[in-house]
C-alpha cells in the first residue's frame, strides 16, 4: 500500500458523544444509543464503509453499491426490534403471571445491539469474492469471514485491534456501576453472539438466534429488502414486520436437564417466512447469480489465486483486511494478470461468456454433476488444482497471452436448505407445541422432493474468455466466409 505509516488505532479512541440519529435509505431515522455511536465509529466499522455488500453485483445493477457497514446498521435495527417486541412480551406475560423466558436486562439488550453490528466485520475485500476463494483454497480457510468475524471481536486482526477494547472498557464500566451481567458484554461472549453461537449464559441462546439462525433473522431479513432496494427488484412482497412482531421464545430442556430459551415464529406468520424464503431463492437467481456478475467474481478470485501465490508483501491476515479498492490497487501493483483483471474491473471489460452452457441438471449425468460440483467447493488442494490445470490447458490451447484466463464458472445456485423446511420453526400459542413450515403449510413438501432437482435445473456452468477473443474469432470467421470459406489453417479456425 502506498502508505504503510497509517494505524487505524491512531483513530481509535472516539469522543463520547450523545444520542445520535442515523439515516437508513430502508427504515428512515434509526436512533443510535452513545454505546452504539461510539461502536460505529471505531475503525474496525468505519473500515466497512469500504467493503461492498455485493461485491461486483453493481456491474450489472448500478444502484447496488451499499456497502457492509449500511448492512450491518440496518441488521442491529432489526434485532433491536425484534428484542423490543420479546420485552413487551414479557412484560405482558409478567402481568398475567405467566412464565416468558429468563429475565431480561439492560445488559443483555445491549449485548445484542453490539454482536448485531459486528456481525459483519470479518467480511474481505469484495464481501463474497474474497470469501469464496478463501472456501475454495485450503491455506485460506481459517479467514472466511464467520471464523475472522469471531477473532477480530474476540482479540483484534492486524491493525484493527479497536473492537476488544472498546468492549472490556465497556465491560469494566458496567462492574464499576454496579450492573448485572456484565459478562454479556466480553469480547468472547460477542464474538459468539455475533457468530450464531449461544452465549455465556446459553438460556440466553434466543439473543444469538435473534442475529443468525437457520431459516429468518435479521440479517436476512435486512439483506434480501436492502439489496431489492438498491437493485431495483421486486422483493416478492415480503413483509418482514408480520416476522418480527410474531417472535417468541418457548422452552425447551436439554439432556442435563438445564432449560433453555429459544426462538421461534408465531404460527400465523408461516406464508410471511415462506415468502422470505422464496424471495432469498429468486434473489439469488436474479441478482446474487447473475452471469455476468459471476464471471466479474471469477476473474477477481483467479487473480486473489495469484496475488497469494506470488505476493511477498502482506501476510494472509492483511490481504483479508483490505478494502476494496485497497485490493484493486495490490492488484495493479501485481503480475500482468492481476494488473489485467484491475483494468477490467474498473472498466468494465469484463470476461465473456461463451455462447452456451452446460444444465446441472440436464446435460450431465450424475457421475459429472458430482465432479463439477467437487470443482465449485474443492476439499483438498488436488481438487483446487484440477480446476486451474484445466483452465490454464484450455488457455493455452486457445494461444492466450500471459494477462489472460480462461473462466470455468461452475458455482450452483444455491437454494434455500431442506433443514429450513423441516426444521421446527414455527410455535403453536393455543397448542403449545413447535412445528415446521411443512406442518403448517403442507403444500411446501412437493418442493422438498423437488429440492435437489430445482437446485441442479437453476444451475449453468458457463466458461468465459477475454471479449477481445471472441470479437476476434467472429471477424476471422466473417472474414473467411466473404473469401467462399477457403484459406482453412487461420488462427480462427483453428480455435
Amino acid at each position: 500500500m502506498s502508505n504503510q505509516s497509517f494505524n487505524p488505532q491512531d483513530y481509535a479512541l472516539t469522543p463520547a458523544f450523545g444520542m445520535g440519529l442515523y439515516y437508513d435509505p430502508l427504515y428512515g431515522y434509526i436512533p443510535l444509543r452513545p454505546q452504539i455511536r461510539r461502536a460505529l465509529d471505531l475503525p474496525t466499522m468505519q473500515r466497512l464503509r469500504h467493503i461492498s455488500q455485493l461485491s461486483t453485483v453493481e456491474l450489472v445493477f448500478p444502484g447496488a453499491t451499499h456497502n457492509r457497514l449500511e448492512h450491518s446498521v440496518g441488521v442491529y435495527h432489526i434485532a433491536t426490534t425484534i428484542y423490543q417486541t420479546l420485552q413487551q412480551r414479557q412484560d405482558d406475560a409478567e402481568v398475567a403471571g405467566i412464565e416468558f423466558g429468563p429475565p431480561l436486562l439492560p445488559s443483555h439488550f445491549l449485548a445484542l445491539q453490539l454482536a448485531a453490528l459486528f456481525h459483519d466485520v470479518g467480511h474481505g475485500p469484495y464481501s463474497h469474492v474474497f470469501e469464496m476463494f478463501c472456501r475454495r483454497n485450503p491455506t485460506f480457510t481459517h479467514l472466511q469471514h464467520e471464523r475472522l468475524t469471531e477473532r477480530i471481536i474476540r482479540e483484534g486482526v492486524g491493525m484493527y485491534r479497536d473492537i476488544p477494547a472498546f468492549l472490556l472498557a465497556l465491560q469494566e464500566q458496567q462492574k464499576d456501576n454496579g450492573l448485572p451481567g456484565a459478562e454479556f458484554l466480553s469480547p468472547q461472549n460477542i464474538a459468539r453472539m455475533a457468530t450464531g453461537q449461544s452465549p455465556v449464559d446459553d438460556q440466553y441462546t434466543f439473543l444469538s438466534q435473534i442475529i443468525s439462525d437457520d431459516c429468518v433473522d435479521a440479517d436476512r431479513m435486512d439483506y434480501l429488502l436492502r439489496d431489492a432496494l438498491h437493485c431495483n427488484v421486486v422483493s416478492g412482497g415480503v413483509d418482514i414486520w408480520q416476522i418480527i412482531h410474531a417472535f417468541t421464545i418457548v422452552p425447551e430442556r436439554l439432556p442435563t436437564g438445564k432449560v433453555v430459551w429459544k426462538l421461534k415464529i408465531g404460527k400465523e406468520a408461516a406464508k410471511a417466512v415462506e415468502a422470505i424464503l422464496l424471495s432469498r431463492d429468486l434473489a439469488y437467481r436474479m441478482v446474487y447469480y447473475h452471469r455476468t456478475h459471476r464471471v466479474a467474481q471469477e476473474m477477481m478470485i483467479a487473480a486473489l489465486y495469484e496475488l497469494a501465490e506470488k505476493n511477498q508483501k502482506f501476510s494472509q491476515e492483511d490481504l483479508a483486511m483490505l478494502t476494496d479498492m485497497e485490493l484493486l490497487q495490490v492488484f495493479g501493483e501485481g503480475s500482468a494478470f492481476t494488473r489485467d483483471v484491475m483494468h477490467r474491473v474498473r472498466f468494465r471489460r469484463l470476461y465473456e461468456p461463451l455462447p452456451f452452457h452446460v444444465n446441472l441438471g440436464r446435460d450431465l449425468d450424475e457421475a459429472t454433476q458430482a465432479k463439477v460440483l467437487a470443482l465449485s467447493k474443492p476439499k483438498h488442494k488436488e481438487e483446487y488444482e484440477a480446476r486451474r490445470t484445466a483452465e490454464e490447458a484450455l488457455a493455452r490451447k486457445l494461444k492466450l497471452g500471459a494477462h489472460q484466463r480462461v473462466i470455468f464458472d461452475v458455482e450452483p445456485i444455491p437454494v434455500t436448505s431442506l433443514d429450513a423446511y423441516q426444521e421446527k420453526v414455527l410455535y403453536d400459542e393455543v397448542s403449545k407445541y413447535s412445528l415446521s413450515l411443512i406442518e403448517a403449510l403442507p403444500h411446501l413438501e412437493q418442493t422438498v422432493d423437488l429440492h435437489d432437482r430445482y437446485r441442479k435445473e437453476c444451475s449453468d456452468a458457463q466458461v468465459a474468455v477475454p471479449f477481445e477473443l471472441i470479437a476476434q474469432c467472429v471477424s476471422e470467421i466473417q472474414q473467411e466466409l466473404e473469401r467462399g470459406g477457403g484459406g482453412g489453417g487461420s488462427r480462427g479456425s483453428d480455435r
